[in-house]
């Protein structure tokens, strides 16, 4: 274990290097980015008290997105051993874990299941969908995906609406509410849903590539949390980067 002290625009991770270490933030801030094709996209930010690449450790796979030091960051880099003792000490660092592992267990099952009905089936089949007592209404908030959003919104009455890119013509469609996207694309095939949580409506980010941001929040696979609860009223919600073009207003009736 020790500290490391990195300066402004200095490169913390690289994607794709190996997942040798954890870092866990002191001060300062992170900005966590990836790569489509040669554009760089902003995938959120990291702040004090957060994880750096704890997953890639847990699952010993490469890293998947890259980050950097907005401001001064001080960091404590953790071997994999140091990591696991500090977890097992640290009672709320290990709930926090859990709960994550626990959100892509939840979310694999329900897609396995999803597939089986597919396979089965043949097309994809919503109709056992849980009707919910109360509606959300998605809306575009900006105008360059206006045309493609009616104007009086997408009513979302049903648990798991899930939105997402326009396939390809040799990509299965798997969203309920399809958007085109140019090259390098922004939003994943199914990039997040709407969902409810023991009757509290919230957003589930669906192992996208980039994230998605919910009222200032970034959730994904490479950030703290796969859901976020929505709010009474409108909610922000920005697919594929603080800079996409994909942004939208959720209104929680």
């Amino acid at each position: 274990m020790k500290e490391i002290q990195f300066e402004p625009g200095e490169v913390i991770l690289h994607e794709g290097d190996p997942s040798e270490t954890v870092f866990q933030l002191l001060s300062g801030q992170v900005e966590v980015y990836g790569k489509r094709k040669e554009q760089i996209v902003v995938l959120g930010h990291l702040e004090a008290g957060d994880y750096l690449g704890e997953m890639g450790l847990i699952d010993e796979q490469p890293r998947s997105t890259s980050a950097r030091a907005v401001t001064d960051v001080a960091a404590v880099e953790l071997e994999r051993w140091e990591f696991i003792r500090l977890v097992s000490e640290q009672p709320a660092s290990a709930y926090r874990l859990i709960s994550r592992l626990a959100q892509h267990l939840r979310r694999m099952n329900k897609d396995l299941l999803s597939l089986a009905d597919d396979l089965e089936d043949g097309v994809p089949d919503h109709s056992t969908q849980h009707e919910m007592p109360q509606a959300v209404t998605l809306y575009a908030a900006i105008d360059d995906i206006a045309g493609h959003v009616p104007k009086e919104g997408v009513t979302i009455a049903t648990f798991g609406f899930s939105i997402g890119r326009l396939p390809e013509p040799a990509e299965r469609a798997w969203a309920d509410f399809q958007l085109p996207d140019s090259v390098p694309s922004r939003l994943s095939l199914r990039h997040f849903a709407v969902v409810s949580l023991e009757g509290v409506w919230a957003v589930q980010d669906l192992d996208s590539e980039l994230g998605t941001e919910v009222n200032g929040t970034v959730i994904g696979r490479d950030f703290n949390s796969d859901f976020l609860e929505l709010k009474s009223g409108d909610n922000a919600v920005v697919a594929g980067g603080s800079d996409s073009p994909f942004c939208f207003r959720l209104s929680v009736a």
